[in-house]
């Protein structure tokens, strides 16, 4: 992971900070749980949202949850951080849990689980927003 001013500087989030059309900025996309640990994603993201604060007050901030961990592990910054986001990405595709079910058991485990776990996180969000950037259904089935 690059450090949070080199990443200022290759992207020049300063240039295009007080642009009216920039509604949000995303730290680092889709961070995995077996090679960044938590607290220094965490701390990365501090540092990154000060930045993202000397030039912008209001603009977004978009967190990635870190992968194949539970994203609740993130709403203690909402403690710290207002206007910010936990960015959500559901792989379906992965893992044995979906390989057998249908595309109407894909859709009514986001309907039911997924659903659920949102609702969880923004009840014990302490301000933070969730946003669900990505997600796929698989099925062993083809469809015609």
């Amino acid at each position: 992971m690059y450090g949070v001013e080199e990443v200022n500087a290759k992207c020049g989030f300063c240039r295009y900070s007080q642009r009216p059309v920039l509604y949000g900025i995303e730290l680092v996309n889709e961070p995995q749980a077996r090679y960044v640990p938590l607290d220094t994603l965490k701390d990365y993201y501090r540092k990154a949202y000060k930045i993202v604060r000397k030039y912008n007050a209001n603009t977004y901030v978009v967190m990635s949850e870190l992968l194949w961990d539970d994203p609740s592990n993130l709403v203690d910054l909402g403690k710290e951080f207002k206007n910010a986001i936990i960015d959500l990405h559901y792989y379906n595709a992965f893992g044995s849990t979906f390989a057998n079910m249908n595309i109407q058991q894909n859709i009514d485990f986001i309907y039911n689980e997924r659903r659920q776990e949102i609702e969880r996180l923004n009840k014990n969000s302490n301000g933070l927003l969730t946003f669900v950037g990505m997600y796929d259904v698989t099925t062993p089935h083809h469809i015609h």
